[in-house]
């Protein structure tokens, strides 16, 4: 079967999914099913999913043995579908800001992911930032594929919320995709003012061993971006000159290092936290 070549990947247009739950996450949040196959043990609500799609969408059911044929799962799910990737999703690009949330304004902050090689950190990554309401995710051309199988299946569904680049990590592509001027000295005063709102420049937050410790830190009202490098090299010389800050998780008891997806974790949640202490503020 054809669509058992349709594993998606940079720079392709569309993406193969697996299994109820993960399809159900990108119907949900707006993906466009371009074909579904369904399998024939019939625990899939089959006339439920049809009643929910508009335009056309190519429907059909096969054997446990097609099935099989087309998984890259151990164990073929009930159903598997190939969806067209949105333009939009990669073209997303933040205004500066403030994200409006349901109950609070929360500044804008970017991940971006220097040489990310692990496919199950890069798929949490992405789900810390949907949890913690970051603009987006900015990866560095060598990191991982964020269509990879196991990508997507970390995710948990985030992967079809939170915009996704792959550019090279200089200044000009980073205040491009966010708005935010990361060199004051490549662009004039015209430039300036079309590419940011902020009258501060945004912090780029180095995450990475002896740094100022991280809980003493006062974020920015004005957002701006965490650097996150390689799992084992940490962030390149490159991508290290244009930080502003660089900080560090505080060490209590013996352990080398921090998973990089832990570590996202802990410094998105500062940040937040932080930003939701300072609203309290009289």
């Amino acid at each position: 079967m054809a669509l058992a070549q349709r594993h998606g990947g940079k720079g392709q247009t569309e993406l193969l999914l697996e299994g109820p739950k993960i399809i159900s996450e990108a119907l949900q949040s707006g993906w466009k099913p371009l074909i579904l196959v369904f399998g024939p043990d019939g625990s899939y609500d089959l006339d439920g999913t049809l009643a929910h799609l508009s335009g056309d969408v190519l429907v059909r059911k096969a054997s446990s043995t097609e099935m099989e044929r087309i998984s890259r799962l151990k164990s073929a799910p009930s159903i598997i579908a190939c969806f067209e990737i949105p333009k939009d999703l990669n073209a997303t690009r933040s205004s500066g800001l403030a994200t409006k949330q349901p109950s609070k304004l929360i500044a804008p902050w970017w991940l971006v992911a220097d040489r990310i090689q692990d496919p199950g950190n890069l798929g949490t990554m992405i789900r810390i930032a949907d949890w913690f309401g970051f603009e987006g995710l900015i990866c560095s051309l060598d990191t991982v594929d964020c269509y990879n199988s196991k990508v997507i299946q970390a995710s948990m569904g985030s992967l079809f919320r939170v915009p996704i680049h792959y550019v090279d990590l200089n200044p000009v592509e980073l205040t491009r995709l966010t708005g935010m001027i990361v060199s004051d000295t490549l662009f004039s005063e015209g430039d300036r003012s079309v590419l940011t709102c902020h009258h501060e420049k945004p912090w780029l937050i180095a995450a990475m061993p002896g740094g100022m410790d991280l809980n003493q830190i006062q974020f920015p009202r004005q957002g701006g971006m965490l650097l996150v490098g390689n799992e084992s090299q940490g962030l390149s010389q490159n991508l290290l000159q244009y930080a502003t800050h660089r900080a560090g998780i505080p060490l209590f008891g013996s352990a080398e290092s921090l998973n990089a997806a832990v570590a996202t974790g802990i410094f998105a949640n500062a940040i937040r936290r932080a930003e939701s202490e300072v609203s309290k503020t009289p």
